[in-house]
């Protein structure tokens, strides 16, 4: 089986329609992890019922934030932020320019129209089959065949090569704009029941049960003192995340250099 880009056209679409969620590319770490200067639309915070009740502490980016929580979708709505540090959604690829054939990108054109089309599909098997057919019905295949779970593909162009094209059973499309609101919902639940809630660099989230959250706010204070971390007690506590730790002592540097 040759390798193109057309065997990789379905993990495409899931990359482009399912950006990865929780990440932080380089460029949103360190000191620079602040919402841009594209103003954020789709502005939430909490209502006013809540703004007497005590809610769970919050960290992003080894810094505790304070009230009021206020949550802020990007302009293109791909990125969400929390009182401008980078929350969750899409992250940014740097894609380096390969050079292809015309027939290659012909191919990889098509495999994009069959993926498009497929979401038709009602079940599993109907999907497959659209795809398929689609394949089918152009003049730059010779040869496809379904067997289960995936697509075999023969291009015109490579009568002797057959490439397999794995579909996955799993919903491919995602309403990103919905499973960040939905971040949101579980993030006021978490802290109206007292839970510390931590994110960073690197894509961690933290939320923090509420009986761990003294402890884990003691030994955080010990960090700002300049404890070391093998003098830590970090049992019973949120610090199990490396990355939480890294993020709180470079918090402490930062402020030094300051």
């Amino acid at each position: 089986m040759r390798l193109s880009l057309i065997a990789l056209a379905s993990l495409l679409l899931m990359a482009v329609l399912v950006p990865g969620l929780g990440c932080v590319t380089e460029d949103q770490g360190g000191d620079i992890h602040r919402a841009g200067s594209a103003a954020p639309f789709a502005l939430m915070t909490e209502d006013s019922l809540m703004a007497s009740k005590r809610l769970g502490p919050v960290f992003a980016y080894g810094v505790r934030i304070t009230r009021p929580y206020t949550f802020n979708f990007s302009v293109d709505g791909r990125r969400l932020y929390l009182n401008g540090y980078f929350f969750n959604g899409a992250t940014d690829t740097t894609v380096n320019e390969i050079e292809v054939s015309e027939a290659t990108r012909e191919e990889h054109g098509l495999a994009v129209r069959a993926g498009e089309a497929m979401k038709q599909g009602k079940t599993f098997e109907e999907t497959l089959a659209i795809y398929a057919e689609v394949l089918r019905m152009s003049p730059l295949t010779s040869e496809v065949r379904i067997s289960y779970p995936c697509v075999y593909v023969t291009w015109a162009s490579s009568p002797d090569d057959e490439e397999e094209v794995i579909i996955p059973r799993e919903k491919l499309y995602v309403d990103l704009g919905e499973a960040l609101t939905q971040d949101i919902a579980h993030f006021w639940s978490a802290v109206r029941g007292g839970r510390m809630i931590a994110f960073g660099r690197g894509g961690y989230h933290l939320s923090v049960p509420s009986d761990m959250v003294p402890k884990t706010l003691e030994q955080i204070e010990r960090i700002r003192r300049g404890i070391r971390r093998e003098q830590l007690d970090l049992t019973s506590t949120g610090l199990w995340v490396d990355d939480f730790q890294e993020d709180l002592y470079h918090s402490i540097q930062k402020r030094e250099e300051d």
